[in-house]
Parts: C-alpha cells; sequence; structure tokens
C-alpha cells in the first residue's frame, strides 16, 4: 500500500514543495499542501521566454565564475544586512535591476565592498 502523501505529509512534518511523480505540490498562506495533476506545456516556449531563461542562466554561471572569496562577500553582504535571500539571491537582484544606489547602501551598511 502506498503512503498517501496527500493524507500524511503535514502529520509527518514534510513540507513538500515541487513535483513527486505525477502531481506537483505546493504549500499555501494556510500551510496546507495543495496537490494537482503535474501539467506539462503545450506549445514550446516563446522567444520572450527562451530569453529570460537564457539571461537566468547566464547570471547563474556568472555567479559560478565568482571565486570562493566572491562569494563569501555577497553571502556576507546579505547576512550582515540581515536580507531575507541568500548572497545569490542579491546577486541576481542586481544584474537583473542594477540598483546601484540600493547596493552602495548595502555596501556601507555592510562595510564589505563588491566591486560592482
Amino acid at each position: 500500500m502506498a503512503l498517501d502523501y496527500r493524507k500524511y505529509s503535514s502529520v509527518l512534518g514534510m513540507h513538500l514543495a515541487g513535483d513527486i511523480g505525477d502531481l506537483t505540490v505546493y504549500t499555501n498562506k494556510r500551510r496546507r499542501h495543495v496537490f494537482f495533476s503535474k501539467q506539462w506545456p503545450r506549445k514550446p516556449p516563446s522567444q520572450r521566454q527562451l530569453s529570460h531563461r537564457n539571461r537566468f542562466r547566464r547570471i547563474a554561471d556568472a555567479w559560478q565564475r565568482q571565486t570562493q572569496d566572491g562569494r563569501d562577500r555577497w553571502n556576507n553582504v546579505s547576512n550582515r544586512c540581515r536580507l531575507r535571500g541568500s548572497g545569490y539571491v542579491l546577486f541576481v537582484w542586481w544584474h537583473t535591476l542594477r540598483d546601484l544606489p540600493a547596493m552602495r547602501t548595502l555596501e556601507r551598511h555592510s562595510g564589505i565592498d563588491l566591486d560592482l
């Protein structure tokens, strides 16, 4: 007999999100798991979708090319400024929005230069 995730997931303390077999799961605002059948795209991605995906792929590649010291500095800025995301999230935010005054404020508050 297979375990019914719908019935037991919250009892077991599991925080499910994503795809599980043929189901997709997320947690709603009331902390209840919502299950629905996985849906596959019916048409290929648009040129705009591909462009956005490639943009985020390039940002992820740039993060991987950072030295460990560079990644540590981004993480330390995030931690010292008590941001809700990691250094990687801050890195992605910077590379998508390029808000230099905000980044200078974070550098000043953290005391860390990110070499922007």
